[in-house]
């Protein structure tokens, strides 16, 4: 499923639960309700459902290309407070194992922990920024993948670091002002279909460039730029190189 973690590019923009005893949901302006990446047509496509509440109820991901699939992420909740994260993946390929993975969501202060019967994800963070994401297989916890995050003083992300430092991305040239991108696409956080539906964030500002480093290779730089609407939400990011654009539509809750 690795390839899986580097498609879904959804920041957490999403309002769902409350991470800290003392926290407070706010619904915002707007929700995402869906997301369309286009690469020599449409790439995939992501629609998010809401319940009563504003919180999201569940995601569902369509990849068109590339290794098809199809998902379906569903949540529960207990007093309006998330209880459980469903995952159910469908492969197109029969060389592939589908996956369906119910996990329990508990919190303690300053960690978000998903256990299911096979995997444990310890989601660590600083005041809702996400600082570290550690993944355990239960029967074989040795071979675990740790993903960690930097930012600066004024919490934007500068580095993300994944497959335990062999791939290193560093973001700058901040959009300030804007509402935090939903489709981010230049920020690939791990299990992001999960971590969309906790109260968690990854960046307070949108980056326009990201550099890429492989295995200690000379960073890859990248710069992409972003269509918002008049109130500050992404509409489209794009990539200049021509590699994809994704558009984003909203609800109004």
């Amino acid at each position: 499923m690795k390839n899986l973690f580097i498609l879904l590019s959804l920041s957490v923009l999403f309002i769902s639960c409350d991470s800290d005893d003392d926290a407070t949901t706010v619904t915002p302006l707007k929700l995402q309700n869906k997301q369309v990446r286009y690469h020599n047509g449409v790439f995939y496509e992501i629609d998010a459902i809401y319940n009563t509440d504003f919180k999201l109820d569940s995601l569902i991901i369509n990849k068109f290309q590339a290794g098809p699939f199809y998902n379906l992420t569903t949540a529960q909740y207990t007093d309006g407070i998330i209880t459980s994260i469903r995952e159910q993946w469908d492969y197109e390929s029969t060389s592939v194992t589908d996956v369906d993975i119910t996990y329990d969501v508990t919190f303690d202060d300053g960690l978000v922990i998903l256990t299911s019967d096979t995997n444990i994800i310890e989601i660590s963070h600083t005041n809702g920024f996400i600082d570290s994401i550690v993944q355990q297989n239960v029967d074989f916890p040795e071979f675990g993948e740790i993903t960690t995050l930097t930012r600066d003083s004024e919490n934007n992300l500068l580095t993300y670091e994944f497959s335990n430092g062999n791939v290193i991305n560093y973001f700058s040239d901040f959009d300030s002002g804007k509402q935090v991108s939903p489709g981010g696409t230049i920020i690939d956080v791990t299990q992001n279909h999960l971590i969309t539906f906790l109260d968690l964030k990854v960046t307070a500002n949108n980056p326009r460039t990201k550099a890429q480093s492989i295995l200690g290779a000379e960073p890859i730089l990248r710069t992409f730029s972003y269509e918002y609407d008049s109130d500050g939400y992404v509409t489209k990011t794009i990539d200049p190189g021509g590699v994809f654009y994704l558009d984003i539509f909203y609800i109004e809750p």
